[in-house]
């Protein structure tokens, strides 16, 4: 799916909606500091600016009709902040240049044979009750109607009803929109709904409508917005979430300008800082620290950082919505992706579960894994240009690097093991060869690829003495995985491999990159699990470290994904340091017989 943005600010949808795959067409916001947000996270998205001139560029087939189209025109002519007034705002009347912009999209759309397009709208719950009846023309012209909707019939003068209010001042009715609610109009079917961000895990109240609308008869908005009872999100954190108390300065700007102070423990008021105004909004850590007006991004003054996430919206709840979407999407069946085997068997490799992790690790410029194992991910990966590779088993690392270099010399040695070397006593002689540690490079990456195909379930261990002790697996015919080994020798000369720890390997990660981990998993409780990893295997100290170490990558630039158990300890620590959690089923690959390795649940965690 592409989507257009208008009204873009610093674009909480495309930081909600990056591990839905999903790509941004173009922007369209006129705010220089926001702009220059969107210039340094984005540089290859275009900015149009001024919405106002989209609907002419799409007409025209200058500017490209997206799949979705997704704004906040501007509150204020609906905040009190802003003197509430409507439509003879510059700013209200921005909602009539949406309409037209949207109708020039789906005309568009329809002479190319694409399905028309989804439209989503955000602002705050003033809009129901504006003077002039703006939510009503809206909801009308995005609904193709002529004439301005009304929520119910009006009463007599100087009478109050469920949907208008008298006003004694301008003796007019006001309208009172109802919080939730659908039409289906000429054009497009239209539902919206308030929300409040704060049941969406935002540390504030934040209440603001969602308006969903489209023409395509495969889609209902009500389905999108609307959601069984149990699961309507009118519920207050617990009491066993802690909630900071957030307190509003009053100022002369809009409700979303207003700097935020928050109560300490100590019962003192202090200024939030930008960062802490990022994450009370589900923004990455310093999404708007950028070079501003001369100065590096370290002095980006605070007080356009502070208007600009102000006015953005609500990243966990855009989640929700893209997410609805996604769902609400009719699936084509295509033909199911192959995804290529490593050639190598190793102890928790992630081949089974590609589809899931496919989904959501993110694209990037480089894949970065600390524990690559077996290589089923970035043997996989068509969203990275380069990988980092990494390991603490040197037998691994040096087995890939000398199929990088030498991959016939290595081919053809490892071939010649296979065919000679296929009982248990041939194997024990090799195993007792490579371990004397006096094999060349060459020799030592086919013996080890030949022991790895031929000892018990390819399990990997070494004893104190770093000697390989796994027995014999008794194959009666080993699979030699050429044409796996050449899938990878393809896909080497973008890749370096290096011999690290974890803690090393993701001291280099930075900005562009995408991190992979997949640890050892934690033990589930009542478990001894399968914790090798070095001499003192991984430990719980070692899970924390590891989080660590990845939210500092994240905090450098990095996106971060990690798989582990749902041991409750591992979801506590994750939840702590702030990732996202994703609940994945995964096939046990390790278990003397096939038939008893079950189905479990595994979480994979994103920063």
């Amino acid at each position: 799916m592409r989507y257009g943005s208008v009204c873009s600010g610093i674009e909480a949808a495309t930081v909600a909606w990056e591990t839905l795959g999903w790509k941004a067409a173009w922007f369209a916001e006129i705010e220089k500091f926001p702009a220059a947000v969107l210039a340094t996270r984005w540089p290859e998205v275009a900015n149009l600016g001024d919405m106002t001139k989209i609907a002419a560029a799409v007409r025209a087939g200058t500017v490209e009709a997206p799949d979705i189209m997704v704004g906040g025109t501007p509150c204020q002519a609906f905040s009190i902040g802003g003197l509430r007034k409507g439509l003879s705002d510059p700013r209200g009347q921005l909602t009539l240049s949406y309409v037209e912009t949207a109708d020039a999209i789906d005309i568009q759309r329809r002479a190319n044979g694409k399905p028309e397009t989804i439209f989503v709208w955000e602002n705050v719950p003033g809009a129901f009750s504006s003077k002039d009846n703006a939510f009503g023309c809206f909801l009308a012209g995005m609904a193709g109607e002529n004439e301005e909707f009304e929520p119910g019939p009006r009463p007599a003068s100087g009478s109050n009803s469920k949907f208008w209010r008298w006003d004694k001042k301008t003796c007019k009715h006001i309208p009172v929109w109802s919080k939730r609610g659908a039409v289906i109009g000429r054009q497009r079917r239209v539902a919206w709904r308030t929300f409040d961000a704060q049941y969406f895990g935002v540390a504030q109240r934040r209440p603001r409508i969602l308006l969903v609308a489209t023409a395509r008869t495969d889609i209902d908005p009500g389905q999108i917005l609307f959601e069984p009872e149990s699961l309507r999100r009118v519920n207050p954190p617990t009491k066993q979430t802690p909630v900071p108390v957030c307190l509003t300065a009053r100022g002369a700007g809009s409700l979303d300008d207003r700097e935020t102070y928050v109560a300490t423990p100590e019962r003192r008021i202090r200024h939030l800082m930008p960062v802490e105004n990022e994450r009370q909004m589900g923004l990455p850590d310093n999404h708007t620290q950028i070079p501003w007006n001369g100065k590096n991004a370290a002095d980006c003054p605070d007080g356009p950082r502070y208007k600009a996430i102000g006015n953005s919206m609500a990243v966990p709840v855009m989640r929700w919505i893209g997410e609805r979407i996604a769902a609400a999407l009719p699936v084509a069946e295509p033909a199911p992706r192959i995804y290529q085997r490593p050639f190598l068997k190793w102890a928790g490799g992630k081949y089974s579960l590609l589809p899931e992790l496919d989904r959501l690790i993110p694209a990037g410029k480089r894949l970065i894994e600390p524990f690559v194992g077996g290589g089923s991910v970035f043997i996989n990966s068509d969203k990275h240009e380069s990988f980092l590779l990494a390991d603490v088993n040197a037998d691994l690392i040096n087995l890939y690097q000398m199929l990088t270099v030498v991959p016939e010399l290595v081919t053809e040695w490892a071939k010649g093991l296979f065919e000679k070397l296929n009982d248990e006593d041939s194997y024990i002689a090799c195993r007792e060869e490579f371990n004397n540690q006096k094999m060349s490079g060459p020799e030592r990456a086919a013996a080890f690829l030949y022991i790895n195909r031929h000892c018990f379930n390819g399990l990997i261990r070494y004893n104190r003495n770093g000697d390989f002790n796994v027995g014999y697996g008794k194959y009666r015919a080993p699979y030699f995985p050429a044409a796996e080994i050449n899938a990878f020798v393809s896909m080497s000369r973008r890749c370096v491999f290096m011999n690290a720890g974890y803690i090393r390997t993701l001291a280099l990660a930075g900005e562009g990159d995408v991190v992979y981990c997949d640890p050892p998993y934690e033990p589930m409780p009542g478990t001894a699990g399968f914790t090798n990893y070095a001499a003192g295997g991984f430990t719980w100290d070692d899970q924390q470290e590891l989080a660590r170490c990845c939210v500092a990558a994240h905090q450098r630039g990095a996106r971060v994904v990690i798989s582990n158990s749902t041991a409750p300890r591992i979801i506590e620590l994750y939840k702590g340091h702030g990732f996202d959690l994703h609940h994945v089923s995964a096939r046990r690959a390790i278990s003397s017989k096939g038939s008893t390795r079950e189905t479990a649940t595994d979480i994979v965690a994103i920063l």
